[in-house]
């Protein structure tokens, strides 16, 4: 899990077999979705019959595709986003 050290806001999350998953600014969105980033995976995990959706936890979480820009330029930008609140 990441956390901003400052406002505790959790921005990433690890999930198991499913991958990991970024909260992204608003800004970014347009970016993860050119990219293939999406916010369901199928298929992975113990139930490989099942959907799982990031939107349970709030419509800006993405999974990440582990790409060195997300590392970089998401990731970042997510920490200070979520330090301004």
């Amino acid at each position: 899990m990441l956390a901003h050290s400052e406002t505790g806001i959790i921005f990433g999350l690890g999930i198991g077999t499913l991958g990991y998953a970024l909260r992204l600014p608003p800004e970014f969105v347009r970016e993860a979705q050119e990219s293939g980033a999406q916010q369901t995976r199928s298929g992975l995990g113990l139930n490989k019959d099942e959907t799982y959706s990031l939107t349970d936890y709030g419509p800006d979480w993405w999974f990440g595709r582990w790409r060195e820009d997300e590392d970089r330029r998401w990731s970042l930008a997510a920490y200070v986003q979520f330090g301004a609140r």
